[in-house]
């Protein structure tokens, strides 16, 4: 496991990209079992796409469009925050988390951003487990954070499915 002594009481602050998806809380669970430590700071990272805005018929419409988007996207982000804590006391994860969020285009360059905002010592992200011919055309935020973060990344894989088990 990649946990330092528990009774080392050495601040490490932690990273953990949450988009309310499977492979996010898996990391979070990856963190609860190998990982936690009371003295951490743990940040949670919340990225959301901006709204599009069609430029065609600009006006009053579409800004409140825009901003109709930009409320609900805040709303997503407080809501999954609160799952969040919820999951973090059901794991015994005891940092008081804190929540980032931007809303901007690139989940990975952002996540970089906050990384070195933030100065923290690793990312623990979830890995939806995509093909490499499939990362190569869809690209991955996991591939993004790898190569430009400067930081420990540990990267949580999916399970394997049942049949390769044995």
């Amino acid at each position: 496991s990649y946990s330092s002594n528990k009774s080392n009481n050495m601040v490490r602050k932690i990273l953990i990209p949450m988009d309310a998806s499977e492979h996010s809380y898996r990391a979070l669970r990856w963190y609860a079992d190998k990982m936690n430590n009371p003295a951490d700071s743990l940040i949670f990272a919340y990225i959301a796409e901006p709204p599009a805005i069609t430029y065609g018929g600009a006006g009053v419409g579409s800004s409140e469009l825009f901003a109709e988007g930009v409320n609900q996207a805040v709303a997503r982000g407080k809501l999954m925050a609160a799952e969040v804590r919820q999951h973090c006391t059901e794991m015994g994860v005891k940092p008081q988390p804190r929540f980032l969020e931007r809303l901007t285009h690139g989940a990975g360059p952002a996540l970089v951003e906050i990384a070195e905002e933030q100065a923290v010592d690793v990312i623990v992200i979830g890995s939806r487990g995509l093909s490499a011919l499939r990362r190569a055309f869809l690209g991955s935020v996991v591939d993004y954070v790898l190569q430009h973060a400067n930081t420990t990344t540990i990267v949580v894989p999916p399970p394997l499915p049942a049949s390769s088990k044995e």
